[in-house]
């Protein structure tokens, strides 16, 4: 389950912290600089599938950009968790299972924001909050993994603080 030097669970991980990086990134962007219809078009009603595409349509392509790269990443996450299983570690397995429930509660977040026609605040800070959430865990994987970037041996690491979880 290697990739040249790099272990598969090592590759998963540093790419979804490359991709939660751009997602960052562009998620700012579409929420500084896009503009958002005020009004949904006669006729539709607001929250519907009709009036999503529009909106979606409305903003431009770094939104829709912003929602492929959301499935992106939950599929590395859902990828990740049974490769940290597999490693039979405590610590691996508890931040990549948070690492996806934040993952999920982003794009529940975000999903409620487009819907709300941009306009529910709540549903915003839990795609940010939940951002925060999951790139702190796939960091704290990335360091509890303790993966050699030369050898791509596995160095175990100090797990003394989740040893009770």
């Amino acid at each position: 389950m290697s990739t040249g030097r790099y272990s598969a669970f090592t590759v998963a991980n540093v790419l979804i912290l490359v991709f939660l990086s751009i997602q960052a990134w562009a998620g700012d962007v579409v929420n500084l600089f896009g503009v958002y219809p005020s009004v949904s078009p006669k006729g539709i009603t607001p929250g519907t599938y009709v009036n999503l595409i529009l909106s979606v349509k409305g903003i431009g392509p770094l939104f829709i950009w912003h929602e492929l790269e959301a499935i992106i990443i939950l599929v590395l996450g859902i990828i990740l968790v049974p490769l940290a299983l597999a490693r039979h570690r405590r610590s691996l397995t508890v931040c990549s299972i948070l690492g996806l429930f934040f993952i999920i509660s982003a794009i529940i977040g975000g999903l409620l924001f487009v819907l709300s026609g941009f306009s529910a605040q709540g549903s915003s800070a839990q795609m940010g909050g939940s951002f925060i959430g999951a790139y702190a865990m796939y960091f704290l994987l990335l360091y509890y993994a303790k993966t050699s970037a030369l050898t791509g041996s596995r160095v175990e690491a100090n797990t003394d603080s989740l040893k009770s979880v």
